[in-house]
């Protein structure tokens, strides 16, 4: 999901271009026309944000079956149904309207609601996951979110505890004038002693005696929210446009993972998180007119004298995202008791639509090959994302960026019609859509560290997208994706020589970062499944589902999955594709129609940009 693109995919896909106007002259004047256009569409692509392909405007072919009717009317998501005009508010910040100890005190919440009939056991499963009550009020005025929280949490561990770590994510400072401030911490109703590590974005909250293994807490806080409307980061926690992408809004528990806290750097490249799933009862009041949007399902709304307090329920949720804001319209799709709504602004509705068949068609698709999607809804919603990302996902949730409703920019090369097979696949806003889902299942549904790993999430979502295209769309169509999304920005890398996957975030560059994670990584599960059959391949991918599904699994755990679906040792694949820094174009599995057209061409005609010309070493 992240910002950096491939600045080197827009000279790829430039020469491209250029040398298709040659090949195909009755084409060609009208591609130069529109190479810049193009280019700075693919410039958004690669490195972090999540890319994207099926088609907005463009026919899909033969729709995926669906279990239940769907809403396509532009419907204003208002969010009560007696909503009328909202009463003007005070200039003063609202306070939550629960205390601390209220909050303590509260029955819990039936966070089941949250899931599908099917899925409600796996609750039983996990009984010691944190519990979140949050009791929050957003000011849009004042930019402000004030709030309370009381987090029951268990130790797990083997080990007692003497600390624990809530983490602050948007105190980091490419947030700009974001930041949480927290006061009034406590344990079990005690004031407790704090500190704060790693700029700000971890706080350390000291025990009055150490959490032994199976002991639970209640942990206490208020806290402010501060939102920025800079633009900083992806654009993930921003104001825009009157529309609030909340974000990592409250203070989250930090991970506790291989007898240590996870205190990762909070990276402007790649994901900006890791957390554990827990259950969330949220209560988020707004002013009447605002339609709020969570990673929840609303289970009840009172509407008070300014603002209507909406509540939520999530179970085993990685987080909980917020998008607020007016002007709002949705429309909606039931996929086999999932509602799938898309949330978008009253002139983006075409897109909206594509984006809601996307999602649609992807929870079918995936929950078949995958495993089942476990909630009752899914959220697309539209939002003024920015730093290269076209996309983020979150449990329940997942926002596109808004340029991408746009049909010119999501297809820029529709018009090529079939000049091309395939040229389908160039679609940035189902490629994106597709993604995003997909991470419903790798992230979500099956933890990983982001930060130290983040091909076991990324490489195997970009995967999913493409396979999403080749079979919604067709064949030649995941070709044309493969090619513009995964194998042209790896292609031009590796003409310099491969990378490691398995490497942390920081240890790539804007360019790398992509075009390892998001290319190499994808093309190497083709490769996979090339050797394993699809019979076994979608088998590993099925039981690695099963096995970590609200859990955080790591690369041991993946090779241990594999090797036990494949019946052999793997570990020369692994070490070959994901420890290793040695993979030639001979090892790639076959390419489109440009990687065809252009094998070899792509590494001797482009390079680096601080490659210098012979002579002025």
């Amino acid at each position: 999901m992240q910002r950096r693109t491939i600045w080197i995919v827009v000279g790829a896909v430039a020469t491209v271009l250029l040398l298709m106007c040659v090949i195909v002259a009755s084409i060609g004047f009208y591609l130069v026309r529109q190479q810049q256009q193009v280019a700075d569409v693919f410039a958004t692509i690669s490195a972090g944000l999540e890319a994207t392909v099926e088609a907005q405007q463009v026919p899909m072919g033969t729709p995926l079956a669906t279990t239940g009717p769907s809403d396509l009317d532009d419907q204003p998501a208002t969010p009560a149904p007696d909503a009328t005009q909202a009463t003007p508010r005070s200039s003063a910040t609202p306070t939550a309207s629960v205390d601390l100890g209220e909050l303590g005190d509260a029955p819990d919440a039936d966070v089941a609601a949250s899931l599908v009939a099917s899925s409600r056991d796996t609750l039983n499963n996990h009984p010691d996951a944190s519990r979140y009550r949050i009791s929050a009020v957003l000011d849009p005025q004042g930019h402000t979110i004030s709030g309370a929280q009381a987090v029951r949490l268990t130790n797990t561990e083997d080990t007692a505890l003497s600390e624990i770590y809530f983490r602050l994510y948007v105190n980091a400072p490419h947030y700009n004038e974001g930041e949480i401030t927290v006061e009034d911490v406590q344990i079990d109703g005690a004031a407790a002693q704090t500190s704060l590590e790693v700029n700000d974005t971890a706080l350390k909250i000291a025990l009055p005696q150490p959490l032994q293994t199976g002991q639970s807490i209640e942990v206490g806080m208020r806290f402010t929210t501060t939102v920025p409307d800079s633009g900083g980061g992806y654009g993930i926690f921003n104001e825009s446009n009157g529309i609030f992408t909340l974000y990592n809004w409250h203070p989250e528990v930090a991970v506790y993972e291989k007898g240590g806290w996870l205190l990762n750097p909070v990276s402007d490249q790649g994901d900006p998180t890791n957390t554990d799933a827990a259950n969330y009862e949220v209560t988020f009041a707004a002013p009447h007119d605002v339609t709020v949007v969570t990673s929840g399902v609303n289970v009840e709304q009172e509407r008070q004298a300014d603002r209507t307090a909406h509540t939520f329920v999530a179970a085993l949720a990685r987080n909980f995202v917020v998008v607020a804001g007016e002007q709002l319209q949705s429309a909606s799709q039931d996929v086999g008791g999932v509602t799938i709504r898309s949330y978008f602004l009253p002139e983006s509705a075409q897109g909206g639509r594509a984006a809601l068949q996307t999602a649609a068609r992807s929870i079918e698709l995936f929950g078949k090959e995958f495993g089942p999607y476990p909630y009752k809804e899914l959220d697309v919603v539209e939002v003024e994302l920015g730093g290269g990302a076209a996309g983020m996902e979150s449990t329940g949730l997942i926002m596109i960026g808004s340029e991408y409703y746009d049909p010119e920019t999501a297809a820029p090369l529709a018009r090529l019609g079939g000049t091309l097979e395939g040229i389908e696949g160039a679609d940035i806003l189902a490629f994106t859509t597709a993604h995003e889902v997909a991470h419903q299942w790798w992230y979500g549904i099956v933890g990983s560290d982001a930060y130290k790993q983040p091909w076991l999430d990324e490489s195997l979502t970009n995967w999913s997208s493409a396979f999403y295209v080749d079979q919604a769309v067709g064949d030649d169509a995941g070709k044309i994706a493969r090619d513009l999304f995964i194998g042209v920005p790896y292609r031009v890398v590796l003409g310099e020589g491969d990378r490691r996957l398995d490497q942390p975030v920081e240890s790539f560059d804007d360019q790398e970062y992509g075009a390892i994670v998001y290319g190499k990584g994808a093309l190497m599960y083709d490769v996979l499944r090339q050797e394993l059959g699809d019979e076994k391949f979608f088998a590993f991918l099925r039981r690695y589902y099963q096995e970590q599904q609200f859990d955080r699994a790591d690369s041991d755990e993946w090779l241990q999955t594999l090797n036990q679906v494949a019946g052999q040792d793997m570990t020369a694949f692994y070490r070959k594709w994901v420890e290793g820094a040695a993979i030639q174009p001979s090892d790639l599995p076959p390419g489109g129609p440009l990687s065809e057209l252009f094998s070899g061409r792509l590494e001797n005609l482009l390079r680096r940009p601080n490659r210098r010309p012979p002579g002025n070493e």
